[in-house]
């Protein structure tokens, strides 16, 4: 053993151990403590970034369970409601029987009559009175507007108006072919989804020049107005002629935000509205995307290259409709390709069919020099910007599905040499630009296929008649413009028809609730139109034996539909039980899962603090014979 004045080495070591034990034995204390075996991020970082992700998925698991309860209550509700309905649907019903009795007087009938009226009345008010937190459950009728309309009956053909009662014989996207009969000078329209009609004389003499005269099918609630211009001599015939009009409900799910909040909307190509509109000083115009006979043709475009208009095609709304031979062309416009553009952005939704493997232009615009373009080619959707014949360009790509609905942006700024790309509102591209503005890049534009040619993401030039887009597009939206991630998320949101995913979405027609953990999953409850069904019952009485015929076979067809409604929310309760058990599985699991990472062994940490208080001591009797050593040198010193 050496003995020295300067340092003492056990001393030294002994200190280092008690330091180090000391050290454990608070990180011991505090996962005793608080029951954590994770308590701060050195004790396991990779544990502890795992346990983080486990407690938000714990976490959306608590909402989906929440948004599962209130979703149950809301059915429940619309269920009881609807069966308070049919229970006075069956009263009625055994009064129409009753006064179809020929052994009562007209003077009894009435008094039966009073009874049907007042529950009749009572039923008009249980589909305003059953609510949730406010909202009408079972559907309230929505303001309706004009949609497309023939070609045959436009303002220039003297039908210069039309006008819709809220309680008229129709819903949202009913169909109605105008008739017009010269020899008789009758006029007739027809509801086609119900097959319901109503005919009205005409004006004697016709209608004075500069006058208006109105055509009011008070019973479908149709108000027609004709100007001077009106051809009186020729018949409209819908077989023959474009004579169909849409009637189209205020989209209840459009949110706050509309494409021209944005500035510089220079093309806005939509079947929503039943036109292609292209705005913007300068712009050429389009023809117009109309209903034409009985097979729906768009009038852009040559004989077998015609897209035809799809009713309800993506999400919900409108879609132009292409077979892979179709395309809609622009002309060359100065805001849009025969100018210098410092920024662009495109967006529009699409519907893929079942090829995308095949190259299958759905935009472009310029020609091999410079252009804009998005495509399908290999199962993944490009888009892409270049210049000087493709020796500057920047291409995106992602992959998508066959049969799928998708809604894209894409957006160029070269005061930023910038591009990104979103797919559903989800960036998935944000590279270097083109170096410089985009020049001046006639050549045609096209919708649906090539209007000339354009370059693609291997330098190539295509061109020809082929490469066209088989599948659907709703919405195309063209900007002079670049915008921040939250406005593609808007675009996105737009063009999906719908406000943004909440734990409960309402409007007049749907209920949305997010019921799964991993916020994929909506349960959608469409709510009964029962605002039709009064309609239809508005006009019934049993006052006669004839009336209560009818008003039986009403009330059959109302009991067939609120069964019918009553067995869909069946179906839905049905899934959130499911939902309720797969979402609490999973919670019960995760939970599992996060308890081994987070929780103590508490009979582990009990074992390991005794041995590190009996290490403590150790340490300390250990450095007490350490520091004994300088005594013993003082001994030897004074000869002792």
């Amino acid at each position: 053993m050496v003995l020295s004045i300067k340092t003492n080495i056990s001393a030294l070591g002994s200190l280092n151990n008690l330091d180090k034990n000391q050290a454990a034995t608070q990180r011991t204390f505090a996962r005793l403590s608080s029951g954590s075996r994770i308590t701060t991020a050195r004790d396991d970082a990779s544990g502890l970034a795992i346990s983080n992700n486990l407690r938000l998925d714990l976490a959306s698991a608590d909402s989906a369970l929440s948004n599962i309860k209130q979703a149950t209550a809301v059915l429940q509700i619309a269920d009881s409601g609807l069966e308070t309905i049919q229970a006075k649907i069956n009263r009625m019903t055994e009064l129409s029987a009753m006064a179809a009795s020929s052994t009562l007087s007209n003077a009894e009938r009435a008094h039966l009559d009073a009874e049907f009226q007042t529950l009749k009345d009572a039923i008009t008010a249980d589909t305003q009175r059953i609510r949730f937190n406010g909202e009408n459950l079972l559907g309230e009728r929505p303001e309706f507007a004009l949609g497309p309309i023939g070609s045959d009956i436009e303002t220039d053909d003297g039908v210069v108006g039309f006008q819709f009662d809220n309680d008229g014989l129709f819903q949202a996207n009913d169909i109605f072919e105008f008739t017009y009969d010269s020899a008789t000078n009758v006029f007739q329209i027809e509801n086609t989804n119900t097959s319901y009609r109503e005919s009205i004389q005409g004006p004697v003499g016709g209608i004075v020049d500069g006058k208006t005269f109105d055509l009011k099918f008070e019973k479908m609630g149709v108000d027609i107005k004709l100007s001077s211009e009106f051809d009186f001599a020729t018949d409209i015939d819908p077989a023959v002629d474009d004579a169909t009009f849409i009637i189209r409900a205020n989209d209840p799910l459009a949110p706050g935000f509309t494409p021209n909040d944005l500035s510089n909307l220079v093309a806005n190509i939509s079947a929503e509205d039943g036109v292609v509109n292209v705005v913007g000083t300068g712009i050429q115009s389009v023809s117009d995307l109309e209903v034409t006979g009985g097979n729906n043709q768009a009038t852009q475009g040559a004989a077998g290259a015609r897209p035809t208009l799809d009713f309800g095609g993506i999400f919900g709304r409108d879609a132009i409709d292409f077979d892979g031979n179709d395309v809609l062309t622009i002309g060359n416009s100065g805001a849009i390709n025969t100018s210098v553009h410092q920024q662009r952005t495109i967006a529009f939704n699409f519907e893929t069919a079942g090829d995308v493997g095949s190259r299958q232009v759905i935009y472009e615009e310029g020609g091999g020099v410079n252009g804009i373009n998005a495509y399908i080619q290999g199962g993944r959707l490009y888009m892409g910007v270049y210049r000087s014949n493709g020796a500057n360009s920047s291409f995106t790509s992602v992959a998508i599905a066959a049969n799928t609905q998708y809604t894209a942006s894409f957006d160029f700024d070269s005061t930023t040499n910038t591009v990104r790309a979103y797919l559903n509102g989800v960036e998935f591209a944000n590279q270097g630009g083109i170096g410089a503005a985009l020049p001046s890049h006639s050549g045609g534009i096209a919708l649906g296929g090539l209007n000339g040619s354009t370059r693609i993401h291997t330098g190539a030039t295509i061109s020809g008649g082929g490469n066209r887009f088989q599948g659907k597009v709703g919405d195309f939206l063209l900007y002079n413009d670049t915008f921040a991630a939250g406005d593609h998320a808007n675009l996105n949101l737009h063009l999906r028809g719908a406000a943004a995913p909440a734990t409960a979405g309402f409007s007049n027609e749907q209920m949305a609730f997010q019921i799964d953990h991993a916020q994929g999953t909506q349960l959608i409850y469409e709510k009964p139109q029962t605002d039709f069904m009064v309609v239809q019952l508005s006009s019934l009485n049993v006052l006669n034996i004839g009336n209560a015929n009818i008003a039986a076979d009403e009330l059959r067809a109302a009991t067939e539909f609120l069964s019918t409604e009553r067995s869909k929310i069946g179906g839905l309760l049905s899934q959130l039980e499911f939902a309720s058990n797969q979402v609490s599985t999973f919670k019960e699991n995760t939970v599992n899962a996060n308890s081994v990472l987070r929780d103590a062994d508490m009979a582990k940490e009990t074992t390991q603090v005794a041995a590190d208080v009996l290490k403590s001591r150790v340490n300390v009797l250990t450095m007490r014979q350490a520091l004994d050593a300088g005594n013993q040198l003082l001994r030897l010193l004074n000869g002792g």
